[in-house]
């Protein structure tokens, strides 16, 4: 059994919210332990968190009398009570060092592990006088330990200089709770403001230095307001400092709040424009490690701090916070100036400080930590970011190519999921691997309150990133991703001029709130970035990748399609029915091949609807040219491979598109390809003569030239090179 051995339950201070991480990380891991409180505080306070896994039991009885000669009495009967419980095995964790931490020790075959977060001679004991140990029983109860858990390096340093084996002693980062800071969004705000919260200290934080920085502030900023959140009736502090306000003339413009609940203080930090921490370089700086910078760094505000203790180790000056020495006065009032003249920059570093964050403070991978070293047999699970992939049903060369995308990513660091909006299932996920999940969200169509839907999964999933790569849908993902707070990357599929205007206007508004926008080619990056005036900065150019595995998959035991003679030839189109692929020039140009081929055959291998005008359209044209017995339309195939690769020709008839993925997938199969100018990158994938022949767009007699020169050619190269797979991935890191 492991516990988790306290004094008293003090709910809102740092030791408590620091264990109370780990009580919810070790539930999360499906560990089971028990949480032990001694003795009541003065309120009687309890844990009122439930958990699956986690006991919390209390040795204090309600009704009993705790004050004066019972207290001692009542203390000790307590800790009997829970020292007789212990058996052999048995693994006691106990958050500093005190008398109990020396009983459990004297306990046969029990392991007892204890964490120290600040030096002894800036911090109290266990939290009881009743239980203090002289200095020579505190180097006894360290050198027994089977293990020491500490929060910094210069801590570490120093309980080594005591003699315990540096083999024993571990670091564990400082933890916050990032789900208190999540979904948060600034509120309108009648006036500007600096924050600060906490002990409101001069000795330990610095309050009196950061008040003389803000007067500094006050006199290049005139509506600037500083929030000092805390309780304010110690004398050293307050009075002290109420003077020095008093004497910069500053007394309208810093805010005394007093003590903020512990729900309301997310947004208090969020609502400031920065957050400020100036602390001075002190024992407590030193070797100890403020729970409040973790607070300020997930409110995704630019943070001022001071250069002490184990903080550069974490955040670099100018990138993710902005760091002033300490103890300077003139130095950190800059720091913050830059900070509020400097909105964007200072959001941008406020971001990146939120990242380091939730990658350096996370609670789970913090407390797997601990388990590994207290269960050496525990297999720390490793935090996987989850990612989810949007996409409709259809089967179309954006859908296939995020896909692809998907599978690039390393399954060991990513958890990936699918996410298929649309009417009905459809036929994409027989072209997702078995082994990654698919969760449909089903709608008449998107208008359909899509966006609310995209946001409450999001909301429930809580992913690290989500990525879309569809035009319609990337709005959608968009807007709905960057309120929960996930990393959104969205793949641009085609040109903005070839999109509705309505569909243009939604990624004029939703667009900015990307995080990274991969773009198929040069000039769909310029295009974007003008029509659209986003930063180029956030636009990477990415040439599609080619899913070889597929591929190599489906043609494995593929045989051809087609039986046919020796003289006859066969012309294939694969894709979806619109107007914009161009199966009406396709069936104009092969009309003049079949007069001079007569045995030719065109296939057109894709879905389509037949009450649509279009397929009506196209239809008509091969009654018109009595081509009936010669063009066909098979539909959907899983395996569209195959067509092209029993093929003489591919072509692509199109009139426009934003990188043709069955076009480089018939380069990759060796089969030459006809295909219209319709975009200028089809330049450089077909080159004359070589792998294939190119006409204008819209011109149906040089299309037909051109697939009559293609079929005569052989031994085609494959001259497209496509985006390496650590492009794609480190989009996503």
């Amino acid at each position: 059994m492991i516990y988790f051995l306290n004094f008293s339950y003090r709910p809102n201070i740092a030791s408590e919210n620091r264990l109370q991480g780990y009580y919810h990380a070790l539930d999360e891991m499906d560990i089971k332990a028990t949480v032990v409180y001694i003795h009541p505080d003065r309120n009687h306070s309890r844990v009122y968190t439930k958990y699956k896994n986690i006991s919390i039991e209390y040795l204090w009885c309600p009704y009993m009398i705790y004050r004066g000669p019972f207290r001692r009495l009542t203390l000790f009967r307590y800790i009997r009570k829970f020292l007789k419980r212990l058996k052999e095995g048995d693994i006691v964790y106990t958050y500093s060092l005190s008398a109990l931490t020396k009983m459990c020790e004297e306990v046969k075959g029990v392991k007892v592990f204890a964490e120290r977060t600040e030096h002894p001679k800036a911090s109290a004991g266990f939290g009881n006088s009743l239980l203090s140990l002289s200095e020579k029983e505190i180097t006894e109860t360290l050198t027994r330990l089977s293990g020491l858990f500490v929060i910094s390096r210069p801590l570490k340093e120093y309980y080594e200089s005591l003699g315990v084996p540096p083999s024993k002693i571990h670091i564990v980062n400082m933890t916050v709770d990032i789900d208190r800071f999540r979904d948060l969004k600034k509120t309108p705000s009648k006036e500007r403001y600096i924050a600060y919260c906490g002990n409101l200290s001069n000795d330990k934080d610095g309050v009196n230095l950061l008040i003389k920085a803000f007067a500094l502030v006050c006199r290049r900023i005139p509506d600037i307001k500083l929030y000092l959140i805390g309780a304010t009736s110690s004398k050293d502090c307050s009075s002290n400092n109420f003077r020095l306000i008093k004497d910069f003339g500053i007394e309208d413009r810093v805010v005394f709040t007093g003590v903020v609940s512990s729900n309301k203080m997310p947004q208090l930090l969020k609502d400031a424009e920065v957050l400020a921490l100036a602390r001075p370089d002190n024992l407590q700086a030193k070797y100890g490690f403020p729970t409040k910078l973790g607070e300020y760094l997930l409110t995704e505000n630019p943070v001022v701090v001071t250069s002490v203790g184990d903080i550069p180790l974490f955040l670099k000056d100018g990138i993710s916070a902005l760091i002033s020495e300490p103890s300077n006065v003139d130095m950190f009032a800059d720091k913050l100036l830059w900070a509020l003249n400097n909105p964007d920059d200072a959001s941008r570093i406020g971001k990146a400080g939120a990242e380091v964050a939730m990658r350096k403070f996370n609670s789970l991978i913090e407390t797997g930590k601990i388990m590994n070293v207290i269960c050496p047999s525990y297999k720390m699970p490793r935090h996987k970011k989850k990612v989810l992939f949007f996409l409709p049903s259809g089967v179309g060369g954006a859908e296939r190519i995020t896909i692809t995308i998907a599978k690039m990513l390393p399954r060991d660091e990513y958890e990936i999921k699918f996410v298929i909006v649309s009417k009905n299932k459809g036929d994409i996920a027989e072209f997702i691997p078995d082994n990654i999940p698919i969760e449909y969200i089903i709608l008449p169509n998107i208008w359909c309150f899509g966006t609310t839907r995209i946001y409450c999964l999001i909301r429930k999933e809580k992913p690290y990133a989500v990525f879309c790569s569809v035009m319609y849908l990337n709005c959608r993902v968009a807007l709905a991703g960057h309120f929960m707070k996930a990393k959104v990357i969205l793949r641009n599929c085609n040109y903005m001029k070839t999109i509705r205007p309505d569909q243009r206007l939604l990624c004029r508004l939703a667009y900015p709130y990307a995080d990274a926008i991969i773009s198929q080619q040069e000039e769909m990056s310029d295009d974007i970035v003008k029509s659209i005036g986003i930063k180029p900065e956030k636009v990477f150019t990415l040439h599609n990748p080619i899913d070889t595995e597929t591929i190599a998959q489906r043609m494995k035991k593929a045989e051809s399609p087609f039986h046919k003679q020796d003289d006859e030839k066969c012309f294939v189109w694969v894709g979806r029915f619109h107007e914009t692929k161009g199966q009406d020039i396709a069936v104009e140009a092969f009309s003049k091949v079949h007069k001079q081929l007569p045995k030719s055959h065109l296939y057109l291998i894709g879905r389509y609807d037949s009450n649509s005008s279009f397929f009506s359209h196209v239809q008509s044209l091969i009654t018109k040219n009595k081509l009936t017995d010669y063009v066909h339309t098979p539909g959907f195939d899983a395996n569209p491979y195959r067509w092209i690769a029993y093929a003489d020709c591919f072509v692509l008839p199109s009139r426009i598109e934003g990188l043709p993925n069955t076009l480089i997938e018939a380069q990759y199969l060796g089969i030459p390809a006809a295909a219209t100018r319709c975009i200028p990158v089809i330049e450089r994938i077909i080159k004359e003569g070589i792998n294939g022949y190119i006409a204008p767009s819209e011109n149906s007699d040089a299309l037909a030239d051109a697939m009559l020169k293609a079929i005569c050619l052989k031994d085609v190269p494959m001259t497209y090179k496509s985006a390496g797979k650590n492009e794609f991935i480190k989009l996503f890191k």
